[in-house]
Parts: C-alpha cells; sequence; structure tokens
C-alpha cells in the first residue's frame, strides 16, 4: 500500500470513526482489530471489550457467517443483507459491505465489514406488505359477496379470508346473536368472553390493547343490519389499516343488508303470488467553496457519470447544477458550524435517486471550519416505500369515496363522475373513460365524455354536428374486442393503435375522416385499457389517458382501482334491481280491485287502498292497531277465529266466506273473503282478499 501522510491517515480515521455505518476490522486470522463509535452504538460493546476477540461473537449463526464472510474476501469484496446479534441477543438486520485490504504482494492484512443498520428499511417494507395483504382480502372479500347469498356462509368465509392476513391470529363476528370466528381457538375464546364482559355496541370503529395483544372492533351497521368484526393482532393497528378494516365492515353490512333484502323480496314474492295464487452511504470532503477533495467508491458508482468528481463543485458533479443547492446543508454547516440534515434528489439516472444528506463541520485547533464531511446515504427504497405508501393511501381514499357514493344512495354516473375526477388527479391525466356492456353483448356503450367543453366545441365544429353518442360495435379485428377478450390490462404508447381505438367510436365513414385532427386535438400519446371483470364476468372497460407515456407500475395501479370499482359497480347494479323488483310488486298489490291485507296476529300490518275503500277508512292509521275480527258479523267472528288459530298452526290451508261485515261508517256490507298462511319476515301472518 502507498504511503499516507499523518495528516491524512488522522483524517481518514477521523472519518471512519464519525461514519454513520457500524465498522469492525479483522486481522486474517478472524481476529477483532478496530471497532468505530458507530458499530458500539449498534451492537452495545465498547471497542476495549472486543478487540482480540473473534468476530464470531456478532453472528447469530457463527458457522454460516463465518463462511459467508470469508467468501466474501476471496471475490475481493462483496455486499449482501445479513443478520448480526447485538451485546444483549437481539438481531440487528444489516447491508454488509465487506472489503478486504492486501499489501502490494497480494498478502491479506485485514479485512473490514462496513454495516448499515436496515431496520426501518424493513419496517417500510413490513407495513406496505402488510397493506397490501389486507388490500388483498378486501378483494377477496369483495368477491365473495358478490356471489355468496347465504349470511352464515358468508360470515364464516370471510372471517377464513381475513386471518390469513399475516400477523392476524384470531377474526370474529357477531350477528344476530351467533359467533363466526377463525384462527386460534384460544383467541378467539378471549374475545367471546371480553364480547360478553364489555359489551358490543360500538358506533365507531375502536382499537383496545387486549391480553399482550391488540384488538380491533368495528361495527358492520346498514339500515337493520347490526353485526360486529374482530380483529386480533400482536401489533398496534395503524390508522390506515384500521381505515381498511371500517371499509371491510361497510362491504359485508351491505352484503348482509343486499341479502336480508333478498330474503324479504322473496317473502314478499311469495306473499304476492297468493294474488295471483303461486458504508453502504456514500462520503464526500468538500472545502469551504463547496469544492470535492475527496470521494469514496460509492459516490464514484453513484455518480459515475461525472467523473472524476474529485476538483469539480459538488453542486456540479451532484445536481448537474451551475450554483449551489437550495437548500444547501452543507452551507448551512459552513456556516452554523453544527452538523446539518437534508433529503435531497440524487442525479438523474443514478441508483441514488434518493439521498439523505448529513453534513458534519472539519474545523481546524482553533475551531474555524475549513471543509465539511459529507455523508450520503441512499434511501431510494424507503422513498419508494413511502411512495407506494402514499399511493396506496390515495387508492383506499378513492375506493372508500365510491362505496360511500353507494352508501349514499348515490348514481351508477355519480361514482363514474367520482371515479373520472379523482383519476385525472392520481395519474395526471386526462381522467378515465367508462364503457358498459350493451344488454345484448354487441356493443360498448360510452357512459362519460370526459374532455373540456372547449375541446367539444372544437370538435363539434370539425365535424359540423354534435358529438353523438358513442357505441362500439364489438367486431373482430377490434381492439376493444381484444382487450374483453384477453381479460387483463393493456397498455397503447404507439400513436396509430390510438387512432384505431378513436376510429372504433363511430361506425360513419364521414367523421372516421377526422380522426388524424381529432387526434392532434386531444393529444393523446398513451391509453391504459382494463376490462371491468367481477366473478368471470365481463361488464364494460375503463381506459385512462394523457400526454406523457405511462409505466407499467401505472399499469398494475389503474388496473387494481378497476377491479375494485368493477365491484363496486357490480353492488350498485345488484341494489338498484333489488329496488325495481320491490316497486313492480308493490304497484300490483297497490292497483288491484280487491281488497287486500296482511295481519299479524288479528291487528292489520298491511291494507292495500281498495282494502281501506271497502271498510270505509281514508288512510291506514285509520285501522291500524284494530282487531280485523271486529269488522265481522258478531255470529262468524267465532268460526273465523278458530280458522284463523289452525292456519297459523299450518293444520288447515285457505278458507273462503261470504259473511256481513260493518265498516267505520256503521255501514253493513257482504263480502267475500279469502283467508290463508303466508310467512312473513321470518313469522306465520294472515293473508287476506277481500271483495264486497
Amino acid at each position: 500500500m502507498s504511503e499516507r501522510k499523518p495528516s491524512e491517515q488522522m483524517m481518514l480515521a477521523a472519518i471512519v470513526q464519525s461514519a454513520k455505518e457500524a465498522v469492525i476490522s479483522v486481522n486474517p486470522e478472524g481476529k477483532i482489530i478496530y471497532l468505530n463509535k458507530a458499530a458500539e452504538d449498534l451492537f452495545g460493546w465498547k471497542a476495549e471489550e472486543v478487540m482480540g476477540k473473534p468476530m464470531s461473537i456478532f453472528a447469530s449463526d457463527a458457522r454460516e457467517q463465518k463462511k459467508q464472510f470469508m467468501e466474501a474476501i476471496k471475490k475481493g469484496g462483496a455486499q449482501f443483507e445479513t443478520v448480526r446479534r447485538a451485546r444483549d441477543g437481539r438481531e440487528i438486520p444489516v447491508l454488509m459491505t465487506v472489503m478486504p485490504v492486501k499489501d502490494e504482494k497480494g498478502n491479506l492484512l485485514f479485512s473490514s465489514g462496513i454495516m448499515v443498520d436496515i431496520r426501518e428499511q424493513k419496517k417500510y417494507e413490513a407495513k406496505v406488505e402488510h397493506l397490501n395483504e389486507v388490500l388483498r382480502a378486501i378483494r377477496d372479500v369483495n368477491q365473495l359477496i358478490t356471489k355468496e347469498r347465504n349470511e352464515e356462509n358468508l360470515l364464516q368465509k370471510a372471517c377464513d379470508i381475513l386471518v390469513k392476513v399475516k400477523g392476524y391470529t384470531g377474526v370474529c363476528i357477531l350477528y344476530k346473536g351467533k359467533s363466526y370466528t377463525a384462527g386460534e381457538e384460544k383467541e378467539c375464546k378471549k374475545v367471546l368472553e371480553f364480547i360478553k364482559k364489555e359489551g358490543a355496541e360500538k358506533k365507531e370503529i375502536t382499537s383496545y390493547k387486549f391480553d399482550e395483544r391488540y384488538l380491533v372492533i368495528s361495527p358492520i351497521i346498514k339500515n337493520d343490519i347490526h353485526a360486529f368484526l374482530y380483529v386480533i393482532r400482536s401489533k398496534e393497528f395503524n390508522e390506515e389499516e384500521m381505515g381498511l378494516l371500517k371499509e371491510i365492515s361497510g362491504d359485508i353490512a351491505f352484503a348482509l343488508d343486499s341479502i336480508a333484502k333478498e330474503r324479504e323480496l322473496k317473502e314478499k314474492e311469495i306473499l304476492l303470488s297468493h294474488v295471483f295464487e303461486s458504508v453502504q452511504d456514500g462520503i464526500s470532503i468538500l472545502d469551504t467553496d463547496l469544492t470535492i477533495k475527496y470521494v469514496n467508491s460509492t459516490m464514484e458508482k453513484w455518480y459515475e457519470k461525472n467523473m472524476p468528481l474529485v476538483g469539480q463543485k459538488c453542486y456540479e458533479a451532484y445536481h448537474n447544477r451551475n450554483r449551489p443547492c437550495d437548500p444547501c446543508p452543507s452551507l448551512r454547516c459552513i456556516g452554523s458550524g453544527r452538523m446539518e440534515r437534508n433529503i435531497v434528489p440524487g442525479l438523474p439516472g443514478s441508483r441514488a435517486e434518493w439521498i439523505e444528506l448529513f453534513s458534519y463541520p472539519i474545523k481546524d485547533d482553533s475551531g474555524n471550519v475549513t471543509g465539511v464531511v459529507e455523508f450520503v446515504r441512499d434511501i431510494t427504497e424507503r422513498k419508494k416505500a413511502e411512495e407506494e405508501l402514499k399511493k396506496r393511501r390515495e387508492d383506499i381514499e378513492l375506493i372508500n369515496s365510491l362505496n360511500n357514493i353507494v352508501n349514499r344512495g348515490g348514481s351508477i354516473q355519480d361514482i363514474i363522475s367520482h371515479f373520472n375526477e379523482e383519476t385525472k388527479k392520481m395519474f395526471s391525466s386526462y381522467g378515465a373513460t367508462l364503457y358498459l356492456l350493451s344488454d345484448d353483448k354487441k356493443y360498448l356503450v360510452l357512459q362519460n365524455l370526459n374532455i373540456s367543453s372547449t375541446l367539444v366545441k372544437s370538435i363539434e365544429k370539425l365535424i359540423g354536428m354534435k358529438i353523438p353518442q358513442v357505441r362500439i360495435p364489438l367486431r373482430e379485428g377490434s381492439l376493444y374486442l381484444k382487450v374483453l377478450k384477453e381479460g387483463t390490462p393493456r397498455l397503447i404508447n404507439d400513436s396509430e393503435s390510438i387512432k384505431k381505438l378513436m376510429e372504433e367510436c363511430t361506425e360513419s365513414k364521414a367523421l372516421k375522416k377526422f380522426i388524424p385532427v381529432i387526434y392532434k386535438l386531444l393529444d393523446i400519446h398513451s391509453v391504459i385499457s382494463v376490462p371491468l371483470i367481477s366473478n368471470g364476468e365481463c361488464i364494460g372497460l375503463a381506459d385512462i389517458s394523457r400526454k406523457e407515456p405511462f409505466t407499467e407500475s401505472d399499469v398494475q395501479r389503474f388496473a387494481a382501482i378497476a377491479e375494485n370499482l368493477t365491484v363496486i359497480i357490480r353492488k350498485k347494479m345488484m341494489e338498484d334491481a333489488l329496488d325495481e323488483s320491490e316497486k313492480k310488486y308493490r304497484l300490483l298489490a297497490e292497483q288491484s280491485m280487491d281488497g287486500i291485507f296482511l295481519a299479524s296476529g288479528y291487528k292489520p300490518v298491511y291494507a292495500n287502498p281498495a282494502f281501506l275503500n271497502i271498510f270505509g277508512a281514508q288512510s291506514f292509521d285509520e285501522i291500524a292497531g284494530k282487531n280485523l275480527l271486529d269488522f265481522i258479523a258478531p255470529e262468524w267472528r267465532e268460526k273465523i277465529r278458530e280458522d284463523v288459530e289452525s292456519a297459523l298452526k299450518g293444520e288447515i290451508s285457505q278458507q273462503h266466506y261470504e259473511v256481513e261485515a260493518h265498516t267505520l261508517d256503521g255501514r253493513t256490507i257482504v263480502i267475500e273473503l279469502s283467508l290463508a298462511r303466508v310467512t312473513f319476515n321470518g313469522k306465520p301472518h294472515a293473508f287476506g282478499i277481500v271483495r264486497d
């Protein structure tokens, strides 16, 4: 090795001693010969305590890690993630760089292990992965509720899905006094005991510290549905996770409400059928003019395009600028004489896209600042995890807001309009366009025209007419048909394919001639098209467009959002269909010429207008709470009472009578009366038809 001046050796030693990375050096026999301050702080050993000891005192698996270390030395150095053990037994994940140092003859003098504590990075990665697991559980539950119509099966399967999320040790749903559980039996029993002791009535999602674990109680409430979801986890629930569990509870509430409505509708159908009878950090030393005096190999790797770095200004070499950055921690450090820190973008194209910069002052004996030592940490993965977490939060907020629109009774158009506006911001795009399949599956029907009024006027002026309704025929050779058949998202970045998509929006040969001009007006250069598929059935297609090219990451993100949108639209369609069916059957009863009533015991719970007219009532309130036997002539009351009792027990079927009756205004009339037993809201009721 070349000789170094004592001052230079002292400077380099000071740098290593004050480095943020832990540095441990061993001789060829594997005995520790150096331990810097960062290593002492990280592992809890003092340097004098470990000198001369084998490096295996830091190993969690001595044999394997010694082998790993020796192989790195043979290769002339290596970098890898590993785990090292602290003095108190804690295992610490680190990013280790092994650097062997040899003399001029190639003999090994010593080897250094430079370690960066990556616990925070691992926490970020674990948090993102956990939220992704919960999102996948939401998707699976949403898929479940579109096809499972048995509430007991639904609730048990929902528990089975949720308990698969890593870290969840027990899941319980309490509904109608019955519990549905999944996970560790002991954990679930504790939850049930907790419910019995503390009660289950919580209006908002709540988190508890629970027997060395954490418990979330999330209400499942919609209309007459009152249930509760309980989830046990070994770690504390974060805000995003609780938001996701609240979303799952809302989805389950919607499903239970839908099942209840379907059951109610079936009962009504039966009822109405009776009417019709049916160090890896970089190091850079600057002088007070920000001229680079020294860099380590990490900096040279990160900024290899601007080599040689020494002699350049830091802002020129590291940022391609002609003046200092603002803010600049090194300038602040020179001025303040203390450590300064900033997070800044790395050089475009560098492997270190984001860096955390620590600037430490170099002072002379008089305390004057003579330079700066920059420790540059690559936090690209952490920033990416933060960005990914931010995107997941935005995605969750969008899904929640779309579900809220449904819960508030909003229309499919309201859903589409909100989806369009939000995706404009999330993807810096022109917005999303949605098409739904026609009833005959032969066309895609445009649901929203997401171009500005100015562009609409320009296009209409160009074609000399109002923009017609867009119905895309799905014929062989159609790009739209190809996307639907493949069932996977497609990214389109070439102009000819985009023009072809535009041409498919009209069957008019005259309008097709204007497509090249319209293409220039819209300035669209990138499109993502995603089929809307729920339970294997395609209901339409969504696309999003902008001038700048989309990435594969954009495709995956838009596809995931569109998948949730599909479930939401499908739920809304089901809800609309249920409402329409109920209106239809009620209209039939309301328009009947015969009087129709439904009674619990002998008191009416429903009577149509014809029944009220026969008995001289202006509204249902006039007969509510009355005993219907009081309307019958006294000589018939006992007979009818006995028949009703037998019918409610299922002992006799439909009965017919011709009897005298009394109206509210005192008139005596002769009526034909038919009575039968029906089930309504799970209980036997008397159903009757009256003809004057």
